[in-house]
């Protein structure tokens, strides 16, 4: 990963934390961003035409985790950051981005939502390196339960990522709410989390 791409993620956390005071950063290796002692989260931010990259590591060990993990992902509507060509200061490379850089797309999503967009979309690289992106139009086909092109053939997205939609609360971001792809059950604690802040 560039150090843009670094530091998109590292504006993205601080964000979520300005926007969410009680979140507490995690200090244990290969655990997600944060937590709020009750539910964790995965910070993951990116360019909202080209989505964010999913972690093999992630998104097999996190489940394992005593609490459940959700997955902020924030999206960007800046097309031309990976176009900076100021390789001089990281520092102020990050300070104009720290004023341009804003991310009018946030979604909340639960682990077993991400496990099944690695399952269906990963892939491997001609080095053998697994990869999986999860885009944008992914997390709106699946809340709006839309058509899905798979080997020719078009399919309903909810069957495609095995989501039962009664189990799940499936909403499109607005300017001032999070989009949420949550387990009614797994996830009410951070439904409750977004509801107090009125993200919902």
């Amino acid at each position: 990963m560039s150090y843009v791409s670094d530091a998109v993620g590292l504006i993205y956390e601080d964000k979520l934390q300005t926007m969410f005071p009680e979140l507490q950063r995690s200090d244990k290796p290969n655990h997600p961003d944060f937590t709020t002692g009750t539910f964790h989260i995965e910070a993951k931010a990116g360019y909202r035409d080209y989505g964010v990259r999913l972690k093999r590591y992630q998104v097999e060990e996190f489940p394992k985790i005593e609490l459940p993990t959700v997955y902020a992902i924030g999206y960007h509507a800046f097309p031309g950051l990976m176009q900076f060509k100021d390789r001089k200061s990281k520092l102020r490379l990050v300070q104009k981005m720290m004023i341009l850089l804003h991310f009018p797309e946030q979604y909340l999503v639960s682990d077993n939502i991400i496990q099944a967009i690695w399952e269906q979309e990963r892939r491997t690289s001609s080095r053998g390196f697994e990869y999986c992106t999860a885009k944008r139009r992914f997390l709106e086909q699946i809340i709006r339960g839309g058509p899905i092109v798979r080997r020719g053939q078009q399919q309903e997205a909810h069957r495609v990522y095995g989501v039962n939609p009664s189990d799940f609360v499936l909403k499109s971001p607005t300017p001032r709410t999070f989009g949420m792809l949550l387990h009614r059950v797994r996830d009410a604690e951070a439904l409750h989390f977004l509801k107090r802040y009125k993200k919902i």
